[in-house]
């Protein structure tokens, strides 16, 4: 689009767009490993009795990052939400 010879006009939208878009795609990306990453983690030290037991100390320090890696991303939903993102 940005070889159009029509773009003089809509140069400082499209390019504008196009910066949006990018960052959109980069968050996804990122989300989309951080939710992988999290899933395994969580089907270790949540869906396990018996790792838990063995690892108490690192089962109590994921249950405290697992309730703030909800908060924060019930944040970023909402924040996301309310600016149309």
């Amino acid at each position: 689009m940005l070889t159009s010879k029509f773009i003089a006009y809509f140069l400082d939208e499209v390019s504008s767009w196009q910066k949006k878009l990018s960052t959109a795609d980069m968050v996804i990306s990122i989300w989309m490993e951080v939710q992988r990453t999290w899933s395994h983690l969580e089907s270790i030290f949540i869906g396990s009795e018996d790792i838990r037991k063995q690892l108490p100390e690192d089962s109590d320090r994921f249950d405290k990052i697992d309730m703030d890696f909800k908060v924060n991303f019930l944040l970023f939903i909402t924040v996301a939400v309310v600016t149309n993102f």
